[in-house]
């Protein structure tokens, strides 16, 4: 399926980089709205994340051997 480019595009990753993840954000907003995690993690480190119903989230396996359960 062909999917137009995107006015904006959040890339991401896990810890080690083998996940990667890119939202594709549909609006030609002057700022993307972000959320802060109340997760110890995330408040230790200052993550934050978003969200948008009409965007394109993709997720990908760099590679499987490396995959492992994470319990957090």
């Amino acid at each position: 399926m062909d999917h137009p480019v995107a006015p904006w595009q959040l890339q991401g990753s896990c810890h080690c980089g083998n996940i990667p993840v890119t939202l594709d954000w549909p609006d030609a907003a002057a700022a993307i709205p972000g959320r802060a995690c109340g997760c110890t993690l995330c408040r230790k480190h200052g993550a934050a994340w978003t969200s948008h119903p009409g965007g394109r989230f993709r997720l990908r396996i760099a590679d499987d051997s490396k995959l492992r359960r994470y319990r957090f």
